[in-house]
């Protein structure tokens, strides 16, 4: 994705290297979803993020639906680039290839979230919306749900984008 995305992309980082958000060893800032996801899941785990702050957005209208410390809480792990483990042949052609960009697995009890970051870039596998990206990604939410209070999936993404109608379409033909 070039052009808007682009820009909005350079803006986001920016405002990370402004807000001292940065990787403690190297002292860079993320200029990738994938660096962004490492530091959100380091930030996270180590109690440096107010989730209170961090505002979720209905899928299917954006209205705002509180924030995500109605989640998480601070009593849990966050992993990044987490596997998603398969009972069967079935799910391994599903979802057993895919990894979460951060996943917050929580303590004794709560909510297992599943950060999805897109930050610009397309969404992989299938433009089949039964079996795209976040289809998946949902079905396995789905299957492991009963371990635990609720299992959610949030698509982390900046204002602008949200605000461009990013993502809003394939979130949507998913749910």
């Amino acid at each position: 994705m070039g052009g808007p995305a682009s820009a909005i992309k350079r803006r986001l980082f920016e405002l990370a290297r402004s807000m001292e958000f940065l990787d403690p060893v190297t002292g860079c800032s993320p200029l990738s979803e994938r660096a962004l996801s490492g530091l959100l899941a380091l930030y996270g785990q180590q109690g440096l993020i107010d989730w209170r702050q961090v505002p979720v957005c209905r899928p299917e209208t954006l209205d705002p639906a509180g924030n995500l410390g109605t989640f998480i809480r601070s009593s849990g792990s966050y992993v990044t680039e987490y596997p998603l483990l398969h009972h069967d042949n079935s799910q391994e052609r599903m979802w057993g290839w895919m990894a979460a960009d951060v996943m917050y697995i929580p303590g004794s009890s709560g909510s297992l979230v599943m950060f999805e970051n897109k930050v610009g870039s397309d969404f992989h596998y299938d433009a089949d919306p039964a079996t795209s990206q976040l289809a998946r990604q949902l079905e396995y939410l789905s299957d492991v749900r009963k371990r635990y209070e609720r299992a959610v999936l949030i698509l982390l993404t900046g204002r602008e984008f949200v605000e461009a109608n990013w993502y809003k379409t394939e979130l949507a033909e998913a749910l």
